[in-house]
Parts: C-alpha cells; structure tokens; sequence
C-alpha cells in the first residue's frame, strides 16, 4: 500500500544582491544629521556653507567659515606642511563616524600650494580589504590656511562602505580579453584628439582586483555664487578588475574597469 509521495526540495540560502548599491536612506541621514550636529559642538566651528549628502550621509562641503575647523596635529615642531597633513590625519582618526575614512585608509594625492593657503587631497586607498580604485573612489579635500592650520574650505565625496562583497574574483580573464582585443579607442587629452587600436592580447594588461565604486550624480544650484559640487544620486559598489592597456615599457594608454563577478565592462578612465 502507498502511504504517499513526497517531494523534497533543497533549502537554498538566498543570493545577496549583487552589485550592493548606496541610496539615500532616511535613517542613515537622519544618524549623519545628528553627528553633524555634535561635530559642530565639538570643534566649535561654523561656515556659511554647509552641505550634506544625503545619499553617502556626510558633509559634502563646508565653505567661508565663520569660525573654522582648527587642525590639532599630535606634535607641535616640524615643518609646515608635515603638521598640517598630520593634522588632517588626527582629524579624520577623529571624526570616523562622519567621514566614513580614518588616517589609516587614505593616502595622499596631491598638494597645492596658494600662498597663505594649502590645498591638501586624500582619497580612499582601501575598501574594507580590497584596494580601492579609479577616479570615483572618493576623495577628502581641506583648503587650509598655513599660520593659523585653520581650515578655510572642505570638500568630501567619500562613502560608507558597504559590508559584503565577494570575495574573490570569478569571471574568467580570457573572455575580457576577447571583449577588448580588436577595439578602437578614442579619447581627447587637452583638446587633442587619440585613437588606438588594440590589436594584440600583450596589450591588455590586468593589474590587479579592485573595489570601483560606479557613482550618478545630481547637479546642485550655485551657492552664494560658488558652484555647488555634484551631489550623489546612487553608488554601485564592484568588485573589479583594473586593466591598463600599454605596450610593455610605455605609460598606460587607458585604463578599464570590468566586474570581476559579472564581466560587466563599468567604465573606461583615460589620462588627465
């Protein structure tokens, strides 16, 4: 006699989306408020601008100041520009909540100087344990005046990270290979026009797995007459691989950015 038919399904545990994307979320912004609020009681500073992103839930700018941010390096003797940089550092060790970045992921990018003042960019060097690359990898920018180590402006496109990502790389390297092999590039660099044509596999150089953070920006109306920086709309957080095209000994002609999950060609960075 049969009792009965049973059909057994296998539990499968449900896939985390992939690639994780950064939205606005109002309890995030709302967190991002009230730590602004105390970073203002705690510095004591105020600035007829400023602006919060409410995407990446952190201060995007803080421009004329009215009582500025004052830089606290660690030591007090040393040349101008190490206690400035040193105080940026103590800066952001102190402030990681709000700037989603301490001292120990940035690394410098440039300096400029301007007199009285110094421009100082750092930007994201790692992504939890992935490096973090291209030229959407967010950036920390102080305009700072060199006597006083008082900061006159500050810009930041930096943004939380996101807590899972694969990983590992697994879509196979030959089959972006047979994307790229055979295809013209065209690009400008100050007005002049450049085509290349790769036309062999040595040509296509992988450098290395990456976090390339694939960022939509809004633009802002001007403020006080300054132009507002773009504000975030959406961030796609890849695992990729960074690809250099050069011949062997010549500089990077590009550099692509595929994902390394998916294959996904996600952008293509030419020289500056």
């Amino acid at each position: 006699m049969v009792v009965g038919l049973f059909s057994f399904q296998p539990i499968l545990e449900a896939k985390e989306p992939y690639p994780k994307t950064l939205t606005y979320s109002p309890e995030a912004f709302q967190a991002c408020k009230q730590q602004f609020k105390s970073f203002k009681t705690k510095t004591n500073c105020k600035y007829q601008v400023e602006v919060l992103d409410t995407v990446a839930s952190t201060v995007s700018l803080l421009l004329n100041p009215v009582r500025p941010i004052k830089l606290q390096p660690k030591s007090s003797s040393g040349d101008e520009l190490t206690l400035i940089l040193d105080g940026i550092k103590q800066f952001l060790a102190r402030n990681e909540k709000l700037f989603h970045i301490n001292e120990k992921n940035v690394v410098l990018s440039s300096v400029d100087d301007h007199g009285d003042m110094l421009g100082v960019v750092f930007e994201r060097a790692k992504y939890l344990r992935h490096p973090s690359a291209g030229s959407t990898r967010g950036q920390i920018e102080f305009v700072v005046e060199k006597s006083t180590k008082e900061v006159h402006m500050l810009v930041s496109t930096l943004t939380p990270t996101v807590q899972s990502l694969p990983d590992s790389a697994t879509y196979p390297k030959a089959k972006i290979k047979k994307k790229l092999n055979g295809r013209t590039i065209r690009f400008s660099i100050k007005n002049k026009h450049v085509r290349f044509n790769i036309f062999r596999d040595d040509l296509i150089q992988f450098r290395k797995v990456c976090v390339y953070e694939r960022k939509r920006f809004k633009q802002l109306p001007a403020l006080q007459n300054v132009p507002a920086p773009p504000q975030l709309f959406s961030s796609e957080i890849h695992l990729a691989y960074e690809i250099i095209i050069a011949n062997t000994h010549s500089l990077p002609i590009v550099t692509y950015y595929f994902d390394a999950i998916t294959g996904e060609e996600l952008a293509m960075e030419a020289p500056q």
